[in-house]
């Protein structure tokens, strides 16, 4: 069982806590790294309009929590170099890179289906 640490000055260092449980992020009882639903589909990388007139590549159907999302999303920036956002149940990248998601996601050990028009 976790328990709380005295700091110096006396007091209890908590560090961040988690919203839902309110434990500390280390101890945290409801999340679990690289959470997988088991049976969840094939992940699908999309080329879509983002509204404004710019590209993005989307990615559905990641079996993964939203703590999960945003872990794979910074993954991705790190080795990728690409920036965008975890929402909603998908993770929307800047530009066309389906190509470069699809082997960085077969590397990840996920099976990907490229999908829309070129």
């Amino acid at each position: 069982m976790w328990q709380a640490q005295p700091d110096l000055a006396g007091g209890v260092d908590l560090g961040r806590a988690c919203p839902a449980c309110g434990l500390p992020d280390d101890h945290c009882a409801c999340r679990t790294p690289d959470w997988r639903t088991p049976g969840t589909g094939v992940v699908r990388l999309v080329k879509a309009d983002d509204g404004q007139g710019h590209t993005v590549t989307r990615l559905f159907g990641l079996p993964l929590d939203p703590h999960g999302l945003q872990r794979l999303a910074s993954r991705i920036h790190n080795r990728c170099g690409l920036s965008g956002a975890a929402h909603d149940g998908m993770i929307e990248l800047d530009g066309d890179r389906r190509e470069t998601l699809r082997a960085e996601l077969a590397f990840e050990g996920f099976t990907v289906v490229v999908c829309g028009r070129s």
